[in-house]
This record gives C-alpha cells, sequence and structure tokens, in this order.
C-alpha cells in the first residue's frame, strides 16, 4: 500500500503561492511583457487593475444613470395617467372631492382590453353619483308633492303604535 504524504500548512501556503506566481509570470508572457523584469512587470499589472477598475466604476455610475431616468419616466408616466383619469372623471360630472373614489372604484373594473372610460361608465352605473332630492340616486328623499300628506313611514307606525289614526 501506498503511503499519503501530508503537507503542513505552511508547506501548502509556498506550494499555492508558486503556482500563483507561476501562473501570473504566464498570462503576463502572453501579454508581451517579461516577467523577469519584476518592477516593470508589477507596473503594468498595477496600471491595469487601475485602468479595469475605473472601467468598472464608470460602468455603474451609468447603470445608475440610466436606473434613474427609467424612474423619473415612470414616476412621470403614471402621475400623467392619473391626472388623465381626473380629467375624465371630472368629465363626467363627479364632483371634485370624490375623483379619487371613482378612480378607485372604476380601477376595479379595469382588466384585459377594459379602457378606463368603459370602466368609469360601469362604475357610474353600479354606483351612482349622490344628488340630494332625486330619487334613486342615494341623496336625500325628494321633497313632498302638492297635495301629498307630509306623513312618513316612521311617522305611520309611531301613530300606530301610540293608536292615533
Amino acid at each position: 500500500m501506498e503511503e499519503v504524504k501530508t503537507y503542513t500548512e505552511d508547506e501548502f501556503q509556498q506550494m499555492s503561492a508558486g503556482r500563483y506566481s507561476d501562473g501570473i509570470a504566464a498570462v503576463l508572457k502572453e501579454a508581451g511583457l517579461d516577467a523577469s523584469e519584476n518592477g516593470e512587470a508589477d507596473a503594468h499589472l498595477q496600471a491595469f487593475r487601475e485602468w479595469y477598475n475605473g472601467q468598472k466604476g464608470e460602468l455603474e455610475t451609468a447603470g445608475g444613470n440610466l436606473t434613474a431616468e427609467k424612474e423619473g419616466k415612470t414616476a412621470a408616466e403614471a402621475r400623467v395617467q392619473l391626472l388623465e383619469r381626473k380629467l375624465a372623471v371630472i368629465e363626467s360630472g363627479i364632483p371634485a372631492d370624490a375623483t379619487d373614489k371613482y378612480i378607485k372604484l372604476a380601477g376595479a373594473y379595469l382588466g384585459d382590453g377594459v379602457d378606463f372610460s368603459v370602466a368609469l361608465d360601469q362604475a357610474l352605473k353600479d354606483f351612482p353619483i349622490a344628488v340630494p332630492g332625486v330619487p334613486g340616486s342615494g341623496g336625500n328623499p325628494p321633497p313632498y308633492a302638492a297635495g301629498k300628506s307630509e306623513t312618513n313611514a316612521n311617522q305611520t307606525m309611531n301613530n300606530l303604535i301610540r293608536k292615533k289614526r
């Protein structure tokens, strides 16, 4: 049976450092630099690292600027869409103080192929604008017509309970 050789940590580090420097020498030789000129090779290697890091910084900066521009464009488009929707809601006859409510209601009807104007019409049909004095609109009850008793259902029930007729 063959004996397995063991290495100390120092021996292992020396071997790996030697292989690392051999690899650097091979790369420098392939790049046309003589590895025997240690000072010059190190200077070239340092200059390459500085150039590389500078390029990386410029790319990251350009990428960050592009991301900021995209976010700004998206925010501006969302603001324009909101303003267009508010204008459409106000043009539909909805009071200005209820525009946000109807934009949210119409948003619930939005889906594939459904335009905002169609969704707004559907929301208005399901949730009509409350107008005071107009029956069926959710507003105040209509005023009493001429010749009709001003007794409403609550008064009638109270009168029956109290036995007034």
